[in-house]
């Protein structure tokens, strides 16, 4: 090896381990809140010296770093018990995701191609704007006001998305006034989409937004893809659609029955919904099996990239239409606390070595 290519090896090294170390930093900082946090309301929850003792262990002989250590006394405090299995949520960043995620992950952000990219109808976009023309789904290009005609012959209120939006931010609800009157040039490229009815199930927890189902696939090398996380995100009174700040993420089982908490963005623990008063614990989300089987047989198909997170919204008749899909960092840290760990057998806790 040339001294040349000795030099920038040493270089990128060193800018690897000033990134991991920055990674870890703040992701750690965010789950001493979280600890503090589930302790502040139940002493109990707090953490035992065994338990301390196998989480350090754990930390350091199977995942190879003590920096994993406030992860998973998070995740101890809210399970009261210490799982081996778990992924902590800076290992998962920083170790998992480069070596499984693949060179298209940001395929995902192109919400304006996600239809054509996927090949299904089980995303409800009507139209896009794309360098400043719009067109529908088929390609036809249209003005505005023949845009707006369209949109609002059979809808009320549609969405409007823009490419790179997640979380709630980027997303805009309009009705037909609130169209006309907005600049659409001024949002770059974005996609419109209808407005959805959600299943009774999920109008009974609490109206006013489209509950949320996020089914998380994990496609390993040689094998079919196989869902491996479920969540609930649920918003709140007042809420158009789920936003970051106000939802509750509730976990799902194997079998798709709800967790006994929701929790909050700081991991407030709510047995029941606290606008409507809805218990969630051994709820059971209908048509569940069909969702898992959907997102995995996407995947399957599409295979640039190792995980997927998908938002469905599953319909009064029992149909999954596809809201959202995220490659890039499918989050994994509520559901590993609510009913995790969801990984075992991958061989994750490996992929430092």
């Amino acid at each position: 090896m040339s001294l040349k290519q000795t030099v920038k090896n040493k270089i990128k090294a060193h800018r690897q381990k000033k990134w991991s170390k920055d990674f870890d930093l703040q992701i750690n900082q965010k789950e001493k809140k979280l600890y503090q946090s589930l302790i502040s309301q139940d002493k109990s929850r707090m953490v035992l010296p065994m338990q301390e003792k196998m989480i350090r262990q754990y930390s350091m002989d199977v995942l190879g770093s003590l920096d994993f250590v406030p992860g998973l006394k998070s995740y101890t405090a809210y399970s009261r018990e210490f799982k081996e299995g778990w992924i902590p949520n800076n290992y998962y960043g920083r170790v998992v995701l480069p070596s499984i995620k693949g060179d298209f992950c940001c395929i995902d952000n192109l919400k304006t191609h996600s239809k054509r990219l996927l090949q299904t109808d089980l995303i409800p976009d009507l139209a896009y704007c794309l360098a400043g023309d719009f067109m529908l789904t088929d390609g036809t290009k249209v003005c505005e006001n023949e845009l707006e005609r369209i949109l609002f012959e059979v809808n009320d209120f549609v969405f409007l998305k823009k490419n790179n939006s997640m979380r709630g931010y980027g997303v805009i609800k309009l009705d037909r006034e609130k169209f006309k009157n907005c600049d659409l040039n001024s949002f770059g490229d974005f996609v419109i989409q209808s407005a959805l009815t959600q299943h009774q199930f999920f109008e009974n927890i609490v109206s006013g937004s489209i509950a949320t189902l996020r089914v998380t696939t994990v496609k390993a090398k040689g094998v079919l893809t196989k869902n491996r996380l479920s969540s609930l995100r649920v918003g709140r009174y007042g809420d158009e659609f789920i936003r970051d700040t106000t939802t509750l993420v509730v976990g799902v089982s194997p079998n798709g029955f709800l967790s006994e908490n929701a929790l909050g963005e700081n991991w407030e623990m709510y047995p029941a919904h606290p606008d409507t008063g809805y218990v969630f614990k051994d709820q059971q989300i209908p048509f569940f099996e069909l969702a898992e089987k959907v997102c995995e047989d996407l995947h399957d198909k599409l295979g640039l990239t190792g995980i997927i997170g998908w938002d469905i919204c599953i319909t009064p008749n029992g149909s999954v239409q596809i809201l959202e899909w995220n490659a890039q960092y499918p989050g994994i840290n509520y559901s590993e606390a609510l009913v995790g760990p969801n990984f075992n057998g991958l061989g994750w806790e490996n992929l430092w070595k």
